[in-house]
């Protein structure tokens, strides 16, 4: 009985002592280094201050409650979203419970000792991981060339960034180069109204069937629509390449509006890139000022340049840029498979879809007119390698000669001037002038392709297209389609 006694005293001081370690911890801790105080908010309004440890493990933020907490600890289950304030800043967080592997890890990263668990009596290590709050994504949006205002839809369900200039504008001396950056800009840009479309000859009927649009040499710009919600989503992203031949079309189509996509959680990126004689221009002297050696397939530079700066600024807009599709129709789809073939677009994107069209046909070179670059599909048509046709264009506007002075008399002429007067002329590049180049394409598109990994595909038709593209053309036989077909 006596010994029951002196056990019952003994328990009675210990209690005490840890009544009044815990009383002096909870003076003292607030004024110690590495202590934070978490303000959670219940469902009533009120709140309730926790002073707890800041602990780091793993590069994550954690705290630890090492005397018993179980009324706090109610209120992060039911209300994680917090408020931390650390040395003297405050920030919202997410709290989130540790159990498991992730608590042993932090408690051996974190250690008390014997004296300091004696004197808060044995209570259970509990962590937990502060997240920092998402925030949801603005209107107005930072780029690595400047800030952007887009517009929300009525419903507040997504947003539209639209004539965001991933390139500078490929105008004067710039004409006919590989696309650059855009001039940083201060403040914010409005981004709430699509950009001019492309210079291009005028629109077949028929085809792409649009009212006409304004145009410009200066068109390098994509849009972007994003699901509302946090700006760190991390959704999947889809870029859309537009169809027209690689000498029409345009990414600012109503058809191609991506609200839609944006209401079904995806982040949708439109590009416009340069057309016909200003986007896949070959010529000797275009080549000798280059630094590759190469010139033509300017369209298709833009396209990478577009994927690039997706590749650096989709995440700001709640993209995911490691789940990256390119799709495209018709040209579009075409130049996915140019973009699966270049290894300068290697890495930027994970997924492809190609809606009516390959790039598996030989192709010719910028001195060889053997291959698709050689074929004569429309009347009129120029024929042979890219060097020389680009060469018999640029005559057909009035200029003749290999050297640096025939590129400066036609970066002189006005852009819209250039393309009507080979209208009127009727001359026709290739529709598909794109060239082996050796700097895009240091190779046929087939051998390019061959062993590459790394990019899921999906390839089919779009139904009865060619109905209204090819509608003049005669319909070749059984024997030639087949024929064809072999010799691509």
């Amino acid at each position: 009985m006596k010994a029951l006694k002196i056990l019952g005293i003994l328990l009675l001081v210990y209690v005490l002592i840890v009544v009044l370690f815990e009383s002096l911890l909870g003076y003292f801790q607030p004024q110690a280094p590495g202590t934070l105080v978490i303000t959670t908010t219940d469902d009533a309004g009120n709140t309730h201050d926790r002073v707890v440890s800041g602990l780091d493990s793993d590069g994550k933020f954690y705290v630890a409650v090492n005397h018993w907490p179980r009324a706090w600890y109610g209120h992060v289950k039911a209300n994680p979203n917090v408020q931390v304030n650390r040395a003297g800043e405050t920030r919202d967080y997410v709290a989130a419970l540790v159990t498991g592997d992730e608590r042993d890890r932090v408690a051996a990263d974190n250690p008390t000792g014997i004296v300091f668990r004696i004197l808060t009596g044995f209570p259970p290590r509990h962590f937990v991981r502060l997240d920092p709050a998402s925030e949801p994504l603005a209107e107005v949006v930072g780029t690595s060339h400047g800030a952007v205002r887009g517009a929300s839809t009525e419903d507040g369900a997504a947003l539209a960034y639209k004539g965001i200039p991933f390139a500078a504008p490929p105008v004067g001396e710039l004409r006919w180069k590989l696309p650059v950056a855009p001039v940083p800009w201060d403040g914010e840009r409005d981004a709430t109204a699509l950009s001019e479309q492309c210079h291009q000859a005028p629109t077949v009927e028929g085809f792409y069937a649009q009212e006409p649009m304004a145009q410009s040499e200066d068109c390098l710009y994509l849009n972007v629509w994003a699901p509302a919600g946090e700006a760190d989503a991390s959704n999947p992203v889809m870029v859309w390449i537009h169809g027209g031949a690689f000498i029409q079309g345009t990414a600012n189509l109503p058809l191609y509006d991506g609200e839609a996509l944006a209401r079904a959680g995806v982040v949708l990126v439109s590009v416009n890139y340069r057309l016909g004689l200003l986007g896949f221009f070959a010529h000797p002297a275009l080549s000798a000022e280059s630094a590759h050696g190469s010139s033509g397939n300017q369209g298709l530079h833009d396209q990478v340049a577009a994927l690039k700066w997706v590749r650096d600024n989709i995440a700001a807009f709640g993209g995911d840029p490691g789940n990256v599709t390119v799709f495209g129709e018709s040209a579009g789809s075409i130049s996915v498979c140019y973009l699966a073939a270049t290894p300068l677009a290697d890495g930027l994107f994970q997924k492809a879809i190609g809606q009516s069209g390959g790039c598996f046909a030989k192709h010719a070179s910028l001195t060889n007119a053997e291959g698709t670059g050689a074929d004569t599909a429309l009347p009129n048509q120029l024929s042979g390698a890219g060097h020389e046709i680009g060469m018999r264009l640029a005559e057909a506007l009035g200029v003749e000669g290999e050297g640096a002075d025939a590129i400066a008399a036609l970066r002189e002429q006005d852009a819209a001037s250039m393309i009507q007067a080979l209208n009127d002329a009727d001359v026709v590049a290739p529709w598909r002038s794109i060239f082996v180049d050796g700097y895009l394409f240091p190779d046929q598109m087939r051998r390019l392709m061959e062993g590459k990994g790394g990019v899921d595909y999906i390839v089919g038709s779009t139904a009865d297209e060619g109905t209204t593209l090819f509608m003049d053309l005669p319909e070749p036989s059984l024997e030639d389609w087949q024929a064809s077909v072999r010799d691509s």
